[in-house]
């Protein structure tokens, strides 16, 4: 995770020699590992010293000839930092107020970021002005925009309608990224949530402290990527599925409605778990009947042609981050076509391999391919790893990698909330969120 963040933070998610070794690094390691369990929940210790390193990631703000640095920045970021490890004591008032610290941090460290209502990133314009035309009775599927990508001029409008949907409250106050906070912080609470119930709030909090002091948590929203949004319904889902499972295929519906890229970390629970397959199938439904009136709108060839052709239409990119983009400096051409289809491929064979596990590391086997994947592809920046690093996040959460009995005693032990999910906990290595089928 340190390692992911790290490279996403030397260049801001953008080319760098280091940057892409160091997530070549954590994938061997990471897919090395996958079939060990780990002998307990990560210490405290360890805990500490990743919350730190992300929080001077934050500071240290290597992408300076971007977004520059103020007073208010280095600021908020110094409270972050300390609000998030406040989070380790064992005193609960000083953990309750260390994440009001740490939370109102974060918000300050976003707003001292951004211009109200302006940004220079063609994400930002298609989703100010999509959602803006949207409230005056506009299609703003039948619209150009303004692109930042190079060699692109305009471009249509990219994304799922959830988006628009999701980014309208925001837009009335001025500015979506009002919105994308608010995704972000229950995408915060869903992850904090799962661990609660899962490893017990001992160890539910420490995780809490690194995910607030991540640089994607932030990061993402400045740029107001919309992939905040895919990856909320996902892991919301898995959060309130057991209680609420009908609002949790809604947010799953509504999440994949607005960018199908959150789908890549439910392909290991789509195979494997039937249960968990036809409600994700049920979310897939669930979004294509919200996405059809604007099909039907705009015009099935156009909405086709500019939701899911263009984006593959986007030429390889030399300044991306990844194995694909360095070998593009070193040879002027980008990777042959069998080593973009291999490496994921070899990656699938060998979590497959695995058979049925819990969900919480079907969720990092996913998370772990779609990195491969990612870092052979045409192109990947910042906000696609923001998918990999919350999806580790989440399988972290649900006690990835830890035996049955150790899970049984982290919710003991851990003063975890009672109910039926923790009745689960003995047997979730095996037979995830109830009976085996």
């Amino acid at each position: 995770m340190i390692a992911i963040s790290i490279a996403n933070a030397i260049n801001y998610g953008s080319y760098s020699l280091t940057g892409a070794v160091l997530l070549c690094f954590a994938l061997v390691v990471a897919v090395s590992t996958a079939s060990r369990a780990l002998p307990g929940f990560p210490s405290n210790g360890t805990f500490i010293l990743a919350t730190a390193v992300l929080a001077v990631l934050s500071l240290t703000d290597s992408l300076g000839h971007f977004m520059g640095e103020s007073v208010p920045f280095v600021a908020s970021v110094l409270l972050l930092a300390l609000g998030s490890l406040a989070l380790f004591s064992e005193r609960q008032w000083l953990r309750w107020s260390g994440l009001a610290v740490a939370v109102s941090a974060d918000i300050s460290v976003i707003l001292s970021k951004i211009r109200w209502g302006r940004a220079s990133i063609d994400v930002f314009t298609v989703l100010q002005s999509g959602s803006e035309h949207l409230l005056h009775g506009r299609n703003p599927y039948l619209l150009l925009y303004a692109s930042t990508t190079p060699g692109q001029r305009f471009t249509p409008f990219p994304y799922g309608p959830g988006a628009l949907l999701l980014v309208i409250p925001g837009r009335l106050l001025g500015d979506v990224r009002a919105s994308e906070i608010l995704l972000m912080g229950l995408l915060v609470l869903a992850i904090a949530m799962i661990a609660r119930r899962t490893v017990g709030t001992g160890h539910a909090w420490p995780l809490l402290a690194l995910v607030l002091a991540c640089p994607f948590t932030t990061f993402m929203v400045i740029q107001s990527w919309i992939e905040v949004a895919s990856v909320t319904g996902v892991i919301v889902w898995l959060w309130l599925r057991d209680h609420s499972p009908s609002i949790a295929v809604c947010a799953l519906g509504l999440g994949l409605a607005s960018t199908f890229l959150g789908l890549p970390l439910v392909v290991f629970l789509f195979i494997w778990h039937r249960h968990l397959r036809h409600e994700i199938m049920a979310g897939v439904a669930l979004a294509a009947a919200i996405t059809l009136p604007f099909i039907v709108w705009t015009g099935p060839v156009r909405y086709v042609s500019d939701v899911l052709l263009t984006p593959l239409s986007v030429p390889w990119r030399r300044d991306a981050l990844g194995v694909n983009a360095i070998w593009g400096h070193l040879a002027g051409a980008p990777l042959p076509w069998f080593v973009v289809a291999g490496v994921p491929a070899l990656l699938l064979g060998i979590f497959l391999s695995r058979g049925r596990q819990s969900w919480p590391d079907d969720v990092m086997s996913a998370s772990l391919l779609l990195l491969g994947a990612l870092l052979v592809a045409k192109f990947a920046f910042f906000n696609y790893y923001f998918i990999v690093a919350f999806g580790i996040f989440a399988a972290l959460a649900g006690g990835y990698g830890l035996p049955a009995d150790a899970l049984a005693t982290l919710a003991r032990d851990g003063g975890a909330c009672t109910g039926p999910g923790n009745d689960l906990a003995p047997h979730l290595v095996h037979h995830p969120w109830g009976t085996p089928e």
